[in-house]
């Protein structure tokens, strides 16, 4: 019996799978595309390869080593001399080409996770390496890998490199969205709430506040349960203040913990303006407690850049618009630069979209009738973050009847 290639380099054997599913025009994912696969090599070469050889060779492991002459024949059939000259060749290449391990995870699956992690982790500083791990988070959705699924957080730096983070931001839409629609969430969410990077990527910058008593109040109670920072502390109290009104629950608990926590602790700005825009909504009215908060909101923005301003009102005036807390907004809104972004990427563009609807409503209820419409016709539908859609299309609904009844 021939002897397997003992020395083939496991990552020679994935770039030939590459090469492979590359070369055929159908996936290799079932017993009939094999079969296939082994017709197109009878086809070049004569020879015939078994259904249960080739898929030892795709689905390589370890324990499994083919022969030189499945390799040649393999290797002829997609255009090289034999098994050494597609050796010589792919070594010849600086580095593996992304897009190659993408059309491999499109047409194998997400594989077995500890070597799909070890192909994964050579490219985090890849600039599209979000598109590929899109593609192997969406292959383990498919196939209820909850042992890559689990994991995909830990993935060396990819959540800490700084040049990610928007790339990161879609890459976590999509992957909450898959994993709400196939049901396995659930499931995840001790994972993910105990894990830090999923802490502060998938439950402090990823806000799903039209979730708020889904899955995502059920992410929050693991998170509380593992991250008592200060911070983290009144990013959970704010959040679950927002709950409470909008469910029309009990406050009073969540009201009082945001109130102690000290204004001089230097926290984030979105939390931050989250609590203040609390702080103004239970004011009661009074004028001396307001303009105290509101002084406190002027010395907040004093310190950021446009875009973090416009973020951080954003997040206030959704608060203040569940109180319909118009005099707020107006202020908040008055020291919010209104630019039009033509120069910012997508995220920036989105969030400086969204405020342009509580602009409107501040417009309107001014009396400028006019500016508000032009501000609303600004407003587009389209550019809404995933996470706050529901939310910001009913305030949408809402300015858009006030003005139609005008």
């Amino acid at each position: 019996m021939p002897k397997g290639v003992q020395n083939a380099n496991p990552e020679i054997l994935e770039r030939l799978k590459v090469r492979v599913c590359q070369s055929m025009t159908f996936q290799l994912n079932t017993n009939k595309t094999y079969n296939l696969l082994s017709n197109v090599i009878f086809e070049k070469t004569g020879a015939i390869l078994s259904n249960s050889t080739l898929r030892r060779v795709c689905q390589y492991d370890s324990f499994s080593h083919p022969t030189k002459c499945t390799l040649d024949l393999i290797c002829i059939t997609i255009g090289f001399r034999d098994w050494n000259d597609f050796i010589e060749k792919e070594r010849n290449q600086s580095q593996p080409d992304l897009s190659q391990l993408i059309t491999q995870f499109k047409f194998l699956g997400s594989g077995d996770p500890r070597q799909t992690r070890q192909i994964l982790e050579k490219f985090i500083s890849h600039p599209n390496f979000f598109s590929l791990l899109d593609v192997v988070a969406q292959a383990a959705i498919a196939e209820r890998n909850f042992e890559f699924l689990t994991q995909i957080f830990d993935m060396g730096g990819a959540f800490e490199i700084e040049s990610n983070r928007i790339p990161m931001i879609y890459f976590i839409h999509k992957l909450v969205i898959g994993l709400n629609q196939s049901g396995l969430m659930p499931e995840l969410i001790e994972s993910y709430g105990s894990n830090p990077m999923a802490q502060a990527h998938l439950i402090e910058s990823f806000v799903d506040e039209d979730n708020l008593t889904g899955y995502y109040y059920d992410l929050l109670q693991v998170y509380h349960q593992y991250k008592t920072t200060p911070e983290a502390l009144l990013f959970y109290n704010c959040l679950m203040y927002q709950h409470a009104i909008e469910n029309k629950l009990a406050k009073d608990h969540w009201v009082n913990l945001i109130r102690q926590f000290s204004g001089t602790m230097p926290v984030h700005h979105i939390p931050e303006g989250r609590r203040l825009a609390i702080l103004m909504l239970e004011a009661d009215d009074s004028e001396d407690k307001i303009t105290d908060i509101f002084n406190r909101t002027t010395d907040l923005f004093r310190d950021l850049n446009d875009i973090e301003k416009i973020k951080t009102a954003l997040y206030m005036v959704k608060l203040l618009f569940f109180k319909r807390k118009d005099e707020l907004i107006d202020r908040v809104l008055l020291i919010t630069p209104d630019i039009s972004g033509a120069d910012k990427g997508i995220d920036d563009l989105t969030d400086i979209n969204q405020i342009k609807l509580y602009r409107s409503y501040s417009f309107f209820r001014q009396g400028e009738k006019g500016n508000a419409r032009l501000k609303l016709q600004a407003f587009n539908p389209v550019l809404v973050h995933t996470f706050i859609y529901n939310h910001i299309m009913n305030d949408f609904r809402v300015v858009s009847d006030l003005l139609a009844n005008e």
